[in-house]
């Protein structure tokens, strides 16, 4: 009776060993993967923009790590509205575009971007033209202009402010 105790013990004490091992490489791999740190989020401030027609949250500051990573536009068409929406991100002194997000439905959104060209690191002040279309025959009905800035190669401030 003694030594088959024993031999349990040993089993059970190997086996909580090799769990307390897996827990802990698990943990490391999400901490280092899925739970990264809340000062590695850019800041955001995302704002609802209300009109007659059209009703969105879009992030007016976006950041970009480089100018081909992804940025964090956030935009998104809420589920009250009766339009695809689109977003175009333009130069205003050269009409270039340099974001655009194709029709996004009611209740959808695009929460990261990437650039349709390269701009250097700094930071950029654009135009977000958004536009509501119809969802049957997809003619414009409205657009409507806000500024937005584009931070490219610079880290977002994490300054402990809190996010909006």
């Amino acid at each position: 009776m003694k030594q088959k105790l024993y031999g349990n013990a040993k089993w059970l004490t190997t086996t909580f060993c090799i769990s307390l091992a897996v827990v802990t490489v698990l943990m490391l791999v999400l901490r280092l993967s899925v739970f990264r740190d809340m000062a590695s989020v850019p800041e955001t401030e995302v704002e609802t923009i209300t009109d007659d027609y059209l009703t969105y949250t879009i992030n007016r500051q976006v950041y970009f790590a480089k100018s081909t990573s992804k940025g964090n536009l956030m935009i998104q068409n809420l589920s009250q509205n009766d339009y695809y929406m689109s977003v175009d991100i333009i130069d205003p002194d050269t009409e270039i575009s340099y974001i655009y997000t194709g029709f996004i439905e009611p209740g959808a959104g695009r929460d990261t971007v990437t650039l349709n060209s390269e701009l250097e690191d700094g930071v950029y002040s654009f135009v977000a033209v958004v536009s509501a279309y119809d969802m049957d025959s997809r003619e414009l009905l409205l657009t409507d202009k806000l500024d937005i800035t584009l931070h490219i190669g610079q880290a977002p401030q994490t300054d402990g402010a809190s996010r909006k």
